[in-house]
């Protein structure tokens, strides 16, 4: 349904090549001691046009030595894509783009084909007719001599396309061979310095580009064929790394005697060091498909040659094979007996590999996988292979990769029997790549964007299997949990079905990706199950595999669109609603619901609201997540918006009173669901504390008798500690007398909204809290429980708490997570206020789990029991986050995990107890940090300050005996390696969090030197991840090593891993607070630590137009601001993208990073050699010799010419090289052009001029011509300066109203000169009024324009802010008074408020007394003037952004008029107030004659608007200025 959001992605489709693959044989030679392949590959191919005449195949990183196409040898093309990652010449990262631009190609989903085929012209297409096609299509699947021929037509053939088949089969034949890997094939052990067992396998992904760097084949998602392999290479590791040499002498040479063969080392007679063991190993090859033949080589018995067979299409990216030394182990041993007898022919054989010496914990691993595959066979069909194998590999990018009938595992998965922690996890894990050879591999999604379905099938299989083996409780906590955590991670995150074309953003898209679908899966198996009653998501599943394997599901490729159809079909519903919201949508419902019961009605009243738009949109920006927000920000392919309301039907449980729970279902149509829900029962509530009681009477043996008849009693949890001693003993409390009372009210025991667990979100549920603690006591449902207990511990911390949460925690018959759960919450109560009630329940908890009685010593450990073990880690990880009123950890929690890691004794334990060790390192660590803070104290008296410096003496010993405990495991661990040295991963994360917070210093180095090559893989990502949280990857040195060591590292894992470290580092740069704003230390007292200081890079200053960016953006700016003038990073960045050694898929995500910093340039710099002199010399016989001088030819021999001089002046490009004549006189004609049109220009402006001045002495004096202005364009009048000598002084000030409203026009308005036609300002006229002589007031400015600010065309700056013009000061103005009374009648008449008028009119001009001459104005030009601001209609005055600018001294004197709306909006924005004002005045020291005469006109009033508003009024005050 593309329709149901509007941002679609655009999908990649399959290429169309002419033709489709039939099937396709491939047979390789490896070469240990060279690291190559060689071989050829035969290609049946299907015409699908009659005039092909091109093959193009996949083809990477190999040598094509020769290709036929029946027989007929074709001609090549091949561009090899690793061949373009090496640039000429001097290239930096700004060329980022432009390398993109040349592997473009090879990065997309379905990748443009590399090597083309011509097809000889002597070899024809033929036609066929249907019947001979169909039978030759038939025959060309079935493999001759195939001991399986059923299964050819078994699973996805393409019997569908039969019809289709016109033209004859080619069969296409290539030779080639590949002799240094970036891709497809990864090689481990195969150096002196890597001292494991040597062995290779094939690096497949989701993507492409891995299987087509073996051998030729068509690489795309949806091309699929039948496959034979046959791989030769050596029998034994022995002679896979044999001198030639030595080899050459054991096929029968003369060999050399009389020298000591003692003295030969191995090391001469092998390439690699390798002990006798070692040479004997053999050489096993597994791969995809079934095993049909295992031959020697009759020639050379030190090869042997294993053949494959794969009867079922399956993609090239589904091709997998590995060779090396692995020992074998029978999975299907681990099936009982009974399983085979029921299962008969179904039953699959499973098979393990794995490397010498591991078989045991291969055995302990994959011991549930016989269980698993039997599993699905019954409950979704048969398997779509014969067998399926695991082999476990090092180095292994992903967990697991997923081909046809083999999951190559990796041996991070591996676990020993004494090992629990990765349990859970780990068979995840490999129960999923079971899963995905159903949905991955045999039903593969037709688009990428409906990954998002074979991701979420395959993960609900995985859940219900683990339902199965786990139990219920933990399938529903699992669920719970992984709802939660789409829930937090769901905020502006893309669909899952836009999710699947955009993989290749950040891996955490795919794990998203992969826990929203299946979640979203079980949402709708439950909503199914309750709306049909069908078996739900299961029986959808259980046909689609049936289509897919009788061919109704066309080449196995499954859609969205016809997942959607056939959900509908089998659940009976409508399920548009669903996939819109769910699938095609983004976010999660947030409901806030509120219940009352309704005692006159007998209901429940709820009220549910949808508040999930009033969540907080964005979650901060972190190091963590950086990378992936910022990839994000940069595709510019955005989210859809949240539904908003989800929709869909919720079923609400509410206990009553006689504990019968009363389910209804509520149909969510809207954001507000008002509802009603009937009551049914009479019984009253039973109380807590009756049931309490009668259980304590219960057990003393009192005879209850009829007292308790009528009341119902019901099972519940939690009630451990019951007697009266324990209550004493643990410090516990009960209800009080007001909470029994109100609890005796309520008429039901709880509600529990989303009964069935239909919905992802999250609710909150306003209900009292001793009904959430029923809940927990009395709900059996495990995400009942959980969901309570989240409830109760957002209350206030109160004894009640820690008394319910530690009968939780002491109640066994609780699942582990709920207790665990509570332990945490205990927490909460280890306050003063509480008398610490929370920390003596949490050590009491474990003095009674896991001590000898009434004793703090432990015992020794036991972990037999997997819930006790859980408990016994949870404790301490509680008691670590205990703080007192200073945030410090209480000395005998500290003391408690020093303890705990001095007497620790695993000597009688059957499980290694290195993960709880890890535990308590990691509590002993936080508890340092939280007590190592300094505290400002301020001693009252000699003796509290005595007591300080006691405790600062102890805090400082235990501080050193803790350190010194948690070397000494790091140390242990260098001598006795733990489980994936769990001890040096825990040491340094510990070491890194004492130096953060300054209680360890100069210890740095020492995280350094983990970071060297030779260490495992999880200690130097856990130094490199220490190093970026403590900022250290901020220096460009650090930045380098890192880069480096990413890029010289042979191992794929810890090359992508160190990309994922390189992502926080960036993120750390971007998101960086400069050190000049942060605020600076308070000088507290740190006991003797120093501080190191930190060389970050320089952080440039961020430009100033960044308001309204996001975060990642400002993020980037940030970035780019640290890095882009940093030439070490820069370098180092752009070696690691030229580096011969990286997969075009990572080159690719370097490449992203340098677009995020760097701008694209497409120009090179060339380097062109200079020539030399030469000097000639004749030697005779015709002879003359040439030889070069040390001179460089620096200036060419012979001139420019023109058409080369006028290329370079189009190009802009510097020459001082001699030119020639043409070129010369080219120049000189050039000059002379523009001297002759400059002198034109000049004499023309000279005649303007003087006509101008003509014009202007021709005018009388006394009789000025009407000035035509624009009556809604006025000038304010000028700023008005006090001058020196004796006047009378007045005071404008304009009375302030908190209702402004538009006042009249002002008596008298300015005759205004418009600007002149060319642009230019022209000088502001002002003449004189009658009744004012304002002869002393100048222009400073006379190029003003009319509004002062930005009228359209004017190019004149304002003039600076002087103190007179400061808003709202008084002017003083010299007046000389000549019409007194005519001045006062003049002011004293009220304002006449009208609307401007619509068209313009002249205005009838005043008579003036001036004794300087005036001259009319010009036209008003098109482009400025008063005309062109004439527009805006209405009175603009009473518009708040008028009374704010009066309100602030925007309008400076009695006569100022206001230009409107756009010209004020134009003031305000574009200068400051002091700047807005029209004119400025000379000071007052300026001569009176000097300037010109300013003159003030009238204004026609205008209209009424409204003459209910008040209009701003003014004040003039009259009195003499005191003389100096």
């Amino acid at each position: 349904m593309p329709g149901y959001f509007d941002n679609a992605l655009p999908t990649e489709q399959s290429l169309d090549l002419g033709f489709s693959v039939v099937s396709q044989k491939v047979d390789l030679t490896v070469n240990f001691a060279r690291q190559s392949i060689s071989g050829s590959t035969e290609i049946t191919i299907q015409p699908e046009i009659k005039d092909l005449k091109t093959i193009r195949l996949n083809c990477r990183q190999a040598r094509i030595l020769s290709a036929n196409v029946e027989g007929a040898k074709a001609e090549v093309a091949y561009s090899d894509p690793y061949r373009k990652i090496k640039l000429p010449g001097r290239t930096t990262a700004n060329q980022h783009e432009y390398l993109r631009s040349k592997i473009e190609g090879a990065t997309k989903q379905s990748p443009d084909p590399e090597l083309a085929l011509e097809i000889p012209s002597r070899v024809k297409i033929k036609e066929l007719n249907t019947d001979a096609s169909s039978a030759l299509a038939r025959d060309s699947l079935k493999r001759q001599g195939s001991d399986y021929p059923a299964q050819a037509e078994t699973p996805t053939t393409s019997h569908a396309q039969e019809p289709l088949l016109r033209y004859a089969p080619l069969r296409v034949t290539i030779e080639f061979e590949v002799t240094s890997f970036r891709d497809g094939l990864h090689f481990v052990g195969f150096s002196d310095q890597d001292s494991r067992y040597p062995h290779l396998y094939t690096r497949n992904t989701l993507g492409s580009g891995a299987v087509c760097s073996v051998f030729p084949c068509v690489d795309d998602a949806t091309t699929r064929c039948m496959w034979e392999i046959s791989i030769r290479c050596h029998k034994t590791l022995g002679d896979a790394f044999k001198k030639t040499s030595q080899r050459a002498s054991a096929e029968g040479d003369v060999e050399m005697t009389g020298t000591d063969q003692k003295d030969k080392k191995p090391r001469d007679e092998y390439l690699i060091n390798l002990s006798e063991e070692e040479k004997s190993l053999d050489l096993s090859i597994v791969c995809s498909g079934e095993m049909t033949d295992d031959i020697l080589d009759p020639q050379d018995p030190t090869w042997r040659t294993v053949s494959f067979a794969c009867f079922a299409p399956v993609a090239a990216r589904h091709i997998g094979f590995a060779i090396g030394p692995f020992e074998h182990v029978d999975l299907t041993d681990f099936r009982e007996v009974d399983e085979d007898d029921k299962l008969g022919q179904n039953a699959i054989r499973v098979d393990g590999f794995c490397l010498p010496g591991r078989s045991e914990e291969l055995r302990n691993t994959c011991m549930p996988m016989a269980k698993a595959i039997d599993y699905f066979v019954l409950v979704y069909g048969s398997f779509p292979f014969s067998s399926y194998k695991l082999i476990f590999v090092d180095d292994l990018l992903q967990d697991v990769a997923h081909t046809a009938s083999l999951s190559i595992c990796s041996t991070r998965l591996l676990f020993p029997e004494d090992i629990i922690e990765p349990l859970d996890a780990n068979t995840r894990v490999l129960v999923h790549a079971l899963a995905s050879q159903w949905v991955g591999v045999n039903v593969i999604p037709k688009e990428a964007r409906d990954m998002w379905a074979i991701t979420g099938i395959s993960g609900f299989m995985r859940d219900t299997f683990m339902r199965k083996l786990a139990g219920n409780n933990e399938y529903r906590y699992q669920q719970k949990l992984a709802s939660e955590q789409v829930f937090e991670q769901d905020v502006e995150r893309y669909s899952i079905h836009q999710l699947g074309a955009q993989l290749d953003i950040d891996p955490s898209e795919y794990d998203f990706m992969a826990l929203k679908s299946a979640a979203v899966l079980f949402i709708l198996d439950r909503r199914l199950t309750k709306a049909s009653g069908s078996s739900g998501v299961g029986r959808i599943i259980t046909r689609l595999l049936l289509n897919a394997k009788t061919g109704d599901l066309q080449n196995g490729e499954l859609s969205t669109d016809w997942f959607h159809r056939l959900c509908e079909k089998l659940g009976h519903t409508k399920l548009d609603a669903f996939f819109k919201q769910w699938v095609y949508g983004a976010g999660c419902p947030l409901f806030k619901v509120n219940q009352r019961f309704n005692k006159k009605k007998l209901v429940v009243e709820m009220n549910i609201y949808q508040t999930q738009r009033e969540r907080k949109i964005k979650p901060d920006l972190q190091p963590s997540n950086f990378m992936r927000e910022a990839k994000e920000q940069v595709s510019e392919v955005w989210a859809p918006e949240v539904s908003d309301p989800f929709t869909g039907p919720m079923t609400i449980r509410i206990h009553e009173a006689d504990g019968t729970p009363y389910e209804h279902i509520v149909e969510i149509k809207d954001t507000h669901t008002k509802i009603e829900i009937p009551y049914n029962t009479k019984y009253k509530r039973l109380k807590r504390s009756k049931r309490a009681k009668e259980r304590a009477m219960a057990t003393n043996g009192i005879d209850l008798g009829g007292e308790a008849e009528n009341d119902v009693l019901l099972y519940c949890l939690g009630d451990v500690l019951q007697s009266e001693d324990e209550v004493k003993d643990w410090r516990l409390v009960d209800w009080g007398k007001e909470e029994e009372d109100r609890m005796g009210q309520e008429s039901y025991e709880w509600i529990r909204m989303d009964a069935d667990f239909e919905w992802i979100g999250k609710i909150d549920l306003i209900m009292p809290i001793y009904m959430y603690v029923s809940q927990l006591q009395q709900d059996r449902d495990v995400v009942a429980q959980y969901e309570s207990l989240q409830h109760v511990l957002k209350q206030n911390a109160h004894p009640l708490m820690s008394t319910i949460l530690v009968r939780t925690l002491m109640d066994r018959r609780y699942f582990h997570g709920i207790r665990t759960l509570a332990a945490e919450g205990l927490t909460k109560c280890a306050t003063p206020s509480l008398n610490w009630v929370g920390q003596y329940h949490l050590e009491r908890a474990f003095q009674e789990f896991f001590c000898f009685a009434d004793s703090p010593m432990p015992r020794a450990n036991d972990f037999s029991d997997r819930m006790s073990y859980l408990i016994q880690k949870a404790i301490p990880v509680a008691l670590s986050r205990i703080k007192d009123e200073r945030g410090k950890v209480p000395m005998s929690v500290r003391r408690f995990f020093v303890d705990k890691l001095k007497f620790n004794d695993n000597s009688n334990n059957e499980f290694s107890d290195c993960y709880y060790v890890s535990t308590l390192m990691r509590c002993l660590a936080e508890s340092l940090i939280a007590s190592a803070a300094p505290q400002q104290t301020f001693a009252i008296n000699p003796d509290d300050e005595d007591d300080l410096m006691q405790e600062n003496l102890e805090d400082e010993k235990f501080q050193k005996e803790a350190i010194n405990e948690l070397e000494r495991y790091r140390r242990i661990d260098e001598w006795i390696s733990s489980y994936r040295n769990i001890y040096s991963v825990t040491a340094l994360e510990c070491m890194r969090k004492l130096l953060e917070h300054g209680v360890v210093k100069n210890k740095k180095v020492e995280i350094l030197q983990y970071t060297q090559a030779g260490n495992a893989d999880e200690v130097r990502l856990a130094a490199w991840d220490s190093l970026v949280q403590l900022k250290l990857a901020r220096r460009p040195q650090i930045l380098k090593y890192l880069l480096h060591s990413l890029c010289d590292d042979p191992s794929p894992y810890l090359r992508d891993q160190l990309l994922r470290v390189l992502g926080r580092a960036l993120g750390t740069i971007a998101l960086h607070i400069p050190e000049a704003e942060k605020p600076a230390p308070k000088p507290i007292e740190t006991g003797g630590l120093v501080l190191e200081q930190e060389e970050p890079l320089a952080v440039q200053p961020l430009p100033q137009d960044i308001a309204g960016k996001s975060p990642p953006e400002l993020a980037l700016i940030a970035l780019k601001a640290a890095l882009a003038d940093d030439e070490t990073f820069k370098a180092a960045l752009w070696h690691v993208i030229q580096a011969p050694a990286l997969a075009i898929s990572e080159v690719v995500s370097f490449l992203d990073i340098a677009a995020l910093i760097y701008d694209a340039s497409n120009g090179l710099v060339v380097h062109l050699r200079l020539p030399r002199f030469y000097t000639a010399k004749h030697i005779g016989k015709g002879k003359v010799q040439f030889k070069e001088k040390d001179r460089y030819r620096t200036v060419p021999t012979t001139g420019l010419g023109l058409e080369e001089f006028e290329l370079v002046q189009q190009h802009n490009v510097k020459y001082n090289g001699p030119l020639s004549k043409a070129a010369k006189d080219h120049i000189k004609t050039q000059k002379q052009e523009k001297q002759r049109l400059e002198s034109e220009l000049a004499a023309a402006q000279e005649l303007l001029q003087r006509q101008l001045n003509a014009q202007h002495q021709a005018q009388p004096p006394s009789a000025p011509k009407p000035v035509q202005v624009s009556t809604t364009a006025m000038s304010p009048p000028p700023l008005p300066v006090s001058t020196p000598g004796g006047s009378m002084k007045i005071t404008l000030k304009r009375k302030q109203s908190s209702t402004a409203e538009p006042r009249a026009s002002s008596p008298k308005r300015p005759h205004l000169v418009q600007p002149a036609t060319n642009g230019t300002p022209s000088t502001i006229k002002v003449e004189k009024s009658p009744s004012l002589n304002l002869g002393k007031i100048h222009a400073q400015t006379p190029s003003r324009t009319v509004s002062g600010a930005s009228a359209p065309g004017s190019a004149a700056p304002s003039r600076k802010p002087t103190a007179s013009d400061r808003p709202g000061k008084s002017k003083i103005v010299r007046l000389k008074i000549t019409k007194q009374k005519r001045l006062q009648r003049i002011l004293s008449q009220a304002p006449q408020p009208g609307n401007r008028p619509q068209k313009q009119k002249p205005a009838v001009p005043a008579k003036i007394n001036t004794s300087t001459s005036a001259r009319p104005s010009p036209a008003p030009s098109a482009g400025g003037g008063s005309q062109a601001r004439s527009g805006s209609n209405g009175d603009f005055f009473a518009s708040p952004e008028v009374t704010s600018a009066l309100s602030t001294g925007a309008s400076v004197g009695a006569f100022r008029s206001w230009n409107g709306m756009s010209a004020v909006k134009q003031e305000t924005d574009s200068a400051p107030m002091s700047a807005i004002s029209p004119m400025t005045t000379n000071p007052p020291g300026a001569s009176n004659g000097t300037a010109a005469a300013n003159t003030i006109g009238t204004m026609s009033p205008r209209p009424s608007e409204g003459g209910e508003e008040k209009k701003p009024k003014f004040k003039l005050k009259l009195g003499k200025k005191p003389t100096a």
